[in-house]
């Protein structure tokens, strides 16, 4: 869903510039999906990322 929400905003952005999809500003679209509340960053759980750390030399 994120990668089609993003795809969909740089399709018309593009469209609205008349210029490729290509050539967007990727600043001003990450600007407007974060606006509307799109997630664009991945970050593991705490829970992930510290139990290997918990398991290591057992």
């Amino acid at each position: 869903m994120i990668l089609g929400q993003a795809a969909g905003a740089a399709a018309k952005m593009a469209i609205e510039a008349g210029k490729a999809v290509q050539e967007i500003d990727s600043a001003a679209l990450t600007a407007r999906l974060r606006k509307r509340g799109a997630v664009t960053e991945y970050v593991p759980s705490v829970e992930r990322s510290v139990l290997p750390l918990l398991f290591r030399n057992r």
